[in-house]
């Protein structure tokens, strides 16, 4: 009986140093609208593995960026590229694309891949679905937002394009005319003013 009792409290003595310990290295991010419980239950596995483990329906929680894309390949996604805080993939011939931010110093929140593009056949939707939004035209759009773009420039076509800060040029079809420049305007309180051309 005694052994019981010594066991019990050794239990209660190491959830509280657990969660003192959460307390301390999670302050500041408690703050923010998350799942917090579903974090708190994630952590442990996540401290002690190289994935990313679900925080619910929606959300992962992982260390880094590698060890998010390491469980998305374990679903059967391929990693394609990375944009900004956004993060490409694709399984069975579907784009997807999944977007970060850092929970803490020490770990990061993952959205569950959505799908930027439907498979078309012969120009119809599967499934009747309305087509999204096409992943270079997503891949420009985050680039804006992450403020890595210099200039853009937008054809009657609808035919759009960004030059970014590293010397890479990006190339879309824009929704409907002036998209690019009204993302480039509500950008440019965070990012500073983008160069605008149309032809």
């Amino acid at each position: 009986m005694k052994n019981k009792i010594t066991v019990i409290w050794i239990v209660i003595a190491l959830l509280i140093v657990f969660i003192s310990v959460y307390f301390v290295v999670f302050g500041r991010a408690l703050k923010q609208s998350e799942n917090h419980f579903g974090i708190f239950l994630a952590l442990p596995e996540v401290m002690f593995s190289s994935g990313a483990v679900a925080i619910d329906n929606q959300k992962y929680l992982a260390k880094n960026v590698t060890a998010f894309i390491k469980t998305m390949e374990s679903q059967s996604f391929t990693y394609v590229d990375q944009m900004g805080s956004g993060y490409f993939l694709e399984k069975d011939g579907i784009s997807y694309l999944s977007t970060s931010r850092m929970y803490s110093s020490h770990f990061m929140i993952f959205t569950y891949p959505a799908v930027v593009n439907q498979p078309l056949i012969n120009n119809v939707v599967i499934d009747k679905q309305p087509a999204v939004v096409n992943s270079e035209w997503l891949k420009i759009t985050q680039a804006i937002y992450d403020c890595q773009v210099v200039s853009i420039m937008q054809a009657h076509s609808l035919a759009v394009s960004a030059d970014l800060k590293d010397g890479r040029k990006l190339e879309a079809i824009e929704p409907e005319i002036d998209n690019i420049m009204n993302i480039a305007l509500n950008a440019e309180k965070n990012c500073g003013r983008i160069i605008m051309a149309t032809e």
